[in-house]
């Protein structure tokens, strides 16, 4: 059999507790979700951060605490944090979670071009 590899996008930014129950958005909930997807045979994790609130967040203090937990938990699993301009659009925003460096995520998603959404737009400035 060839090798596959799985990249598991545990929330996104998109959909919150009001669409489903069972979207994780809690660092706690975002961990024990990664968890189970490298139990069922995830090798990369695709992390979104969410703040008190339910709503997605750059911070990287927020993502410091999820990629800790999940280290503990899955230490062998690649973490892949976003740097999404869906929301945020400044570069200071969308790069501060590459600052962390305990651990250091080892892939984040970069999108090259600008992309319109159901709702909105995810805006690239060519500069």
């Amino acid at each position: 059999m060839d090798d596959l590899i799985i990249n598991a996008a545990i929330t996104g930014m998109v959909p919150t507790k009001k669409d489903t129950p069972h979207v994780p958005v809690s660092p706690e909930e975002i961990i024990a979700d990664v968890r189970r997807c490298r139990d069922a045979g995830a090798s990369i994790v695709h992390l979104h951060a969410r703040d008190s609130d339910d709503l997605p967040t750059y911070r990287k203090d927020i993502y410091s605490q999820i990629l800790n937990g999940v280290r503990k938990v899955c230490p062998d699993i690649i973490l892949c944090v976003s740097t999404s301009g869906r929301v945020f659009k400044t570069f200071e925003q969308r790069s501060e979670v590459l600052e962390l460096v305990d651990p250091a995520p080892e892939m984040a998603s970069l999108t090259l071009g600008s992309m319109n959404f159901a709702r909105n737009e995810s805006v690239n400035s060519p500069i």
